[in-house]
């Protein structure tokens, strides 16, 4: 048996030491290239933003038509309405889109992720860009903004038209130290005050505010050394395999021992 062993070993790795080499760097050239080419690092990249004027439906129901492109790869789609160059689309793997609500004492803001996993991110900035312009043109951004800058201006128009009437009646006050002259500069005081906070109260309610982009929302995945041990293995086994079978098929000698 020992014998017979020696005599296999002898002709399939000494005397067709070529074909056996051959296999083995075809293993690893196979490997590679269906299992650890391109596929040694994943990227996870996420923009995160905030808005008053979108509701967390609204915004879910506005960005799942773009997870939906990708996971059907209906690439066409996603540049007409986007205008994001088809390749750059095509690094996407997944697109996943969420949005929570989050109350903080006097007004509710509605803060909304978008994550991208890509084996290449490059030119993904024009995704964030895009994806930020896309978003502001949404008709309930834009009709609710309009209507909160309506009624700013008219709130506002009121107050100045007091302040502009307490004016009025304060120059015609020809003692300055009298307790009415105090009280007109008190009221003026009153309503200049409640105009700074309407003011302040309107650049809070923004259309789109930027949290973070893709820049600051990286994280990067290696490859598990022991999925790629494991492919190497099964590769490696499967053309030395076919080398024996060549080997045997090619040397009388061989197929001798195997059937004696």
């Amino acid at each position: 048996m020992l014998d017979r062993l020696k005599g296999i070993l002898s002709i399939w790795l000494l005397k067709y030491w070529y074909l056996l080499l051959l296999s083995i760097s075809l293993s690893v050239a196979t490997f590679y290239y269906f299992e650890h080419e391109g596929k040694a690092r994943i990227y996870e990249v996420k923009m995160m933003g905030s808005t008053l004027l979108l509701s967390r439906p609204a915004l879910q129901e506005y960005l799942n038509p773009l997870s939906q492109w990708v996971t059907e790869k209906d690439y066409t789609s996603a540049q007409r309405i986007l205008g994001i160059p088809k390749e750059i689309f095509e690094r996407i793997g997944v697109l996943h889109n969420d949005a929570q609500t989050v109350i903080e004492e006097q007004y509710i803001r509605y803060e909304y992720t978008v994550t991208i996993t890509a084996l290449d991110t490059t030119g993904f900035y024009v995704i964030e860009d895009i994806l930020t312009k896309y978003l502001r043109r949404h008709i309930l951004v834009q009709d609710n903004f309009n209507n909160k800058t309506k009624a700013f201006e008219m709130s506002k128009a009121l107050i100045l038209k007091d302040i502009r009437r307490i004016d009025s009646t304060a120059a015609a006050e020809k003692n300055p130290h009298t307790d009415y002259y105090e009280t007109l500069q008190q009221k003026k005081v009153d309503f200049q005050l409640q105009l700074s906070k309407l003011e302040e109260k309107y650049k809070d309610c923004y259309t789109l505010k930027k949290i973070y982009g893709f820049k600051e929302g990286t994280v990067v995945f290696d490859r598990n050394s022991d999925v790629d041990r494991i492919g190497l293995v099964k590769w490696t086994a499967v053309f030395l395999l076919l080398d024996f079978m060549l080997v045997l098929i090619l040397n009388k000698e061989l197929r001798q021992i195997m059937m004696s």
